[in-house]
C-alpha cells in the first residue's frame, strides 16, 4: 500500500491486526480482525484504526468488555516481549563480556530501545519501527561509535530471537541496518619540548607521583589511563628494563586482568621511563600509582585536572591526555625506529598501527627518500667537480 498505517494497526499474513494495552496488564494485547469486516484495504485499515480508538476510550473509562468484541478472549500466541529477549541476550552464557561492556550494552538497551519496545511482542517489531526509534536516538547526537554499538544491541537481541525460534534471517528486521563509518581522528602529538614542560609542571606543582605519571605516559606510550592505572611494581623488571603490560583499570574503577586487546605484552623501558618509575616516592601499595599503601588511584579525575591546568598555564594548544601515547609513537617514527617494533610496544596490530599513524609514516618515508636522493645527487655533484 505504501501509506503509513494508523498507530496500533498491523498487517500480518494478509490479515489486519490491532494492539492495545488493557489496564492491569503489562503486555500488549494483539487481536487479528475478521477479514470480512476489516479487509486488508485502505477502507479496512481505516476502520481498524477507528475500532482501536474506540477500545482505548473504553479502557480509559473502565467500560471495556472483551466479550463485546471477541468471540473468545485469547491473545495471539505471544513469543515473548522485547524486554524478555533483551534480558536473555544480556544473560546469554556465550558472551565473554567484561562487566563494563555488559553495563554499556544494558545502558543502551534501557535508554534507547526499552522506551519504544519494552512490552512489544517480538513478532510485531518491524524495520520501520526500529528506524523510528533510531531517529529519536539521534537527537542525542550519538557518535558513529555509539550509534554502531546501539545497532549491535538490537542486532544481538533479534539474532538470539531468530536463532532460538528457528526464524529465517530474511525475516529479521535488523538485517537492513547499516553501521556508520567511523571517522578516525589523526594523531595530534606534542613536541618533545611541550611534553617535557608538562612533565616538569606536574612534578613542580603536584609532586613525584604525577611527575612519574606524565613522564611514563609520554615515554612509554601506555594506554592512558587504563594501562597506567593497572601497572604494578611486580610488572617491572628493573634488571632487564622491561615491563609486562597485562591488565587495565576501567572507568568504573575495577581492574580487568587483561588489556584492551586481551593480549599481554612485554615492553622495553627506556632511560626516561626508568627515571619516571624511580622518581615516584615509595607508598607501600602494590600498584605503582597510589596515594598510600591502601588507596590506589582509581580514575583519571586528578591527572585530567593537572593536565588541563598545566596546558593552560604553559599556553600549549589543548589536546586530550591520550595524545601522550601518540607523542611517543610519532617520536619513535621520527627517529627511524622500525614500525613493527613500535607497534609491539604500543600493543597494536601492525594493521591498526599503520591506520593510526599512516600520515606520519608516509611523511617519514618521504623524508628518508629525499635524504637518499640528496646523497645520490651529492655523489654525482662531487664526481662532476672532480672531473672538471
Amino acid at each position: 500500500m505504501g501509506e503509513r498505517l494508523p498507530t496500533g494497526v498491523r498487517v500480518r499474513d494478509g490479515k489486519v491486526q490491532i494492539w492495545f494495552t488493557e489496564k492491569g496488564k503489562e503486555r500488549r494485547t494483539y487481536k487479528t480482525l475478521d477479514t470480512t469486516i476489516y479487509p486488508n484495504s485502505k477502507t479496512g485499515i481505516i476502520a481498524a484504526g477507528k475500532l482501536r480508538t474506540e477500545i482505548k476510550f473504553k479502557i480509559a473509562h473502565d467500560i471495556y468488555n472483551p466479550r463485546d468484541y471477541w468471540l473468545e478472549d485469547e491473545d495471539i500466541n505471544p513469543v515473548g516481549t522485547f524486554s524478555d529477549w533483551a534480558q536473555s541476550w544480556l544473560d546469554h552464557p556465550e558472551h565473554n563480556w567484561s562487566s563494563n561492556t555488559r553495563r554499556k550494552y544494558k545502558g543502551l538497551l534501557q535508554k534507547y530501545w526499552m522506551p519504544h519496545f519494552h512490552a512489544w511482542d517480538m513478532i510485531f517489531i518491524e524495520y520501520q519501527d526500529i528506524i523510528d526509534a533510531l531517529t529519536a536516538a539521534q537527537a542525542s547526537k550519538l557518535s558513529p561509535s555509539q550509534y554502531n554499538d546501539l545497532l549491535g544491541t538490537i542486532r544481538g537481541v533479534f539474532g538470539l530471537y531468530c536463532k532460538m525460534k528457528d526464524i529465517d534471517d530474511h525475516k529479521n528486521p535488523t538485517r537492513k541496518l547499516t553501521n556508520k563509518k567511523r571517522v578516525r581522528d589523526e594523531a595530534d602529538p606534542f613536541t618533545i619540548e611541550e611534553a617535557n614542560s608538562i612533565i616538569a609542571y606536574a612534578g613542580r606543582e603536584y609532586g613525584s607521583l604525577w611527575y612519574g605519571w606524565f613522564k611514563l605516559g609520554f615515554y612509554t606510550g601506555l594506554r592512558c589511563p587504563g594501562e597506567l592505572l593497572g601497572l604494578k611494581h611486580a610488572d617491572i623488571d628493573q634488571r632487564s628494563k622491561q615491563a609486562v603490560i597485562r591488565r587495565q583499570r576501567i572507568h568504573s574503577g575495577e581492574i580487568q586482568n587483561h588489556t584492551k586487546t586481551r593480549t599481554a605484552r612485554t615492553i622495553n623501558l627506556n632511560s626516561f621511563a626508568m627515571e619516571a618509575l624511580n622518581a615516584i616516592e615509595p607508598h607501600g601499595n602494590k600498584f605503582i600509582f597510589a596515594f598510600d599503601a591502601t588507596t590506589p588511584v582509581r580514575s583519571n579525575k586528578i591527572p585530567v585536572k593537572i593536565w588541563k591546568e598545566a596546558i593552560t598555564a604553559l599556553k600549549i594548544r589543548y589536546r586530550p591526555m591520550y595524545n601522550m601515547r601518540h607523542t611517543f609513537a610519532t617520536y619513535c617514527l621520527m627517529n627511524n625506529l622500525h614500525a613493527a617494533y613500535i607497534a609491539r610496544q604500543l600493543g597494536h596490530s601492525q594493521e591498526e598501527f599503520f591506520k593510526t599513524y599512516a600520515t606520519w609514516i608516509n611523511s617519514q618515508l618521504d623524508s628518508l627518500q629525499i635524504e637518499t636522493l640528496e646523497k645520490a645527487l651529492s655523489i654525482i655533484d662531487s664526481f662532476k667537480t672532480e672531473k672538471n
